[in-house]
């Protein structure tokens, strides 16, 4: 009903209809990041136990999916709160999944303490977690992060 609903209002191509589509059961093909987001999201809702390193990756498709969308300034937020209480769960219990935790907490705890829910915020936190969980982010992937922690958006 909400989709149709949903569907009415914006019209049938509305951003995101493929990976509501998904969730609906129905085959659709996705983009790569597509379906890396749904499936994202399907491990958010399952409040599943995400370790470290899958927590990273999440967070970093889903801002680069998020960053690209029409609902960026409502999706951005919620992400960076979501991302925000999950490192602070980290830092607090399972630092011992973290690689170096002596020199990686520091930055993590710096970024978290910044708490703004913003893109900068995010970009911020994905490049001082990166090191932490082992993830090396390709040369213009960490110039791009490092543009938008900058920034305050």
């Amino acid at each position: 009903m909400f989709v149709r609903h949903f569907a009415e209002i914006i019209g049938d191509n509305y951003p995101g209809k493929l990976i509501v589509d998904k969730w609906r059961g129905v085959d659709v093909p996705l983009a790569p990041l597509d379906r890396t987001v749904t499936e994202a999201i399907v491990l958010m809702r399952s409040s599943a136990h995400l370790e470290p390193r899958k927590l990273w990756e999440v967070g970093l498709r889903l801002f680069e999916k998020a960053r690209q969308g029409n609902f960026r300034k409502t999706l951005i937020p919620l992400l960076a709160n979501w991302l925000l209480e999950e490192w602070k769960r980290i830092i607090a219990n399972e630092t011992f999944r973290l690689m170096r935790p002596m020199q990686t907490v520091p930055a993590i705890e710096a970024s978290l303490a910044k708490g703004k829910k913003t893109e900068a915020f995010i970009a911020s936190l994905l490049l001082a977690t990166a090191e932490a969980v082992g993830s090396p982010l390709a040369a213009e992937y960490e110039k791009l992060l490092k543009q938008i922690s900058t920034g305050d958006r």
